[in-house]
């Protein structure tokens, strides 16, 4: 049904979705909290031209579509080198903090109160003990940071989840650990001992934010898919309603870090 030809008239988009909390919630008793399940309604509203269908589909179902050039676009993904040659992107859509170290106040006080802090610093600070899940990438730069002191006593890999390593921070079993700050205040969303204790602090080694587009086909169709879309960001971006679209689950601090990082970057490509 997903790729029948009566979808494929030219103002028609299917988009994929994926059930990627608290990016997208498509089960369970969260279902339609996350970001993009707000998000994604609000934008094709703002395409009346277009018919629109959704529909889950994974990462590599979705771009094995745009690379054949089905008329099906993503969700917030974003930009590499391999998936260029096959798509095309719309500008900036969304910024996505990238991991943080996560610890108590008072060992966030311990080094200082910073903002920003070095990861191998803290990894090689025999006062504190880390944990990462196991088996899990923490990007490739991150984990060549890990594996230079693998075996380290410092820091644990363990096989369970994120919630559990959460709940393994907030009794002291462990003193850090490193998550997406927005995973975090989902998993904690409703734990106000957690919130009133915890911060996250962002790492050195790694850049501040990422910038997520959505991808189309590289083709006729893809284009002006694009173009259409583009026009829709580059007038919303700055309003107080597309900013809490994209923010939804940070704080207020990071809420203004992403807000000033999607304007300078759609500034920056010379939309606005």
């Amino acid at each position: 049904m997903l790729f029948s030809s009566s979808l494929y008239a030219n103002n028609a988009i299917t988009w994929q979705t994926i059930h990627f909390p608290p990016l997208s919630i498509l089960k369970g008793p969260d279902k339609g909290s996350g970001q993009l399940d707000h998000f994604l309604p609000y934008l094709q509203q703002q395409l009346p031209q277009y018919k629109h269908y959704n529909a889950e589909v994974n990462w590599a179902r979705i771009f094995k579509s745009i690379k054949h050039g089905k008329e099906i676009c993503s969700n917030m993904v974003f930009k590499t080198a391999e998936r260029e040659k096959i798509a095309i992107y719309t500008v900036p859509v969304a910024v996505a903090l990238p991991f943080r170290i996560i610890m108590s106040k008072a060992n966030k006080a311990l080094i200082g109160n910073p903002s920003s802090y070095s990861l191998e610093k803290l990894i090689t600070d025999k006062r504190f003990k880390g944990a990462l899940v196991n088996d899990r990438s923490y990007t490739p730069l991150l984990d060549q940071l890990f594996e230079a002191h693998k075996g380290s006593t410092n820091f644990v890999r363990k096989s369970i989840t994120s919630e559990s390593l959460q709940t393994m921070l907030q009794f002291g079993r462990v003193d850090y650990m490193i998550e997406y700050p927005a995973t975090v205040s989902y998993l904690s969303r409703s734990n106000d001992t957690f919130k009133g204790k915890f911060s996250s602090i962002a790492i050195d080694e790694i850049a501040p934010f990422a910038l997520t587009y959505l991808a189309c086909p590289k083709n006729a169709w893809g284009q002006q898919v694009v173009k259409d879309i583009n026009k829709v960001i580059i007038e919303k971006h700055a309003s107080d309603e597309y900013i809490q679209l994209i923010s939804r689950y940070y704080n207020q601090d990071e809420i203004e870090l992403i807000k000033k990082g999607l304007q300078s970057a759609i500034k920056s490509k010379g939309e606005k």
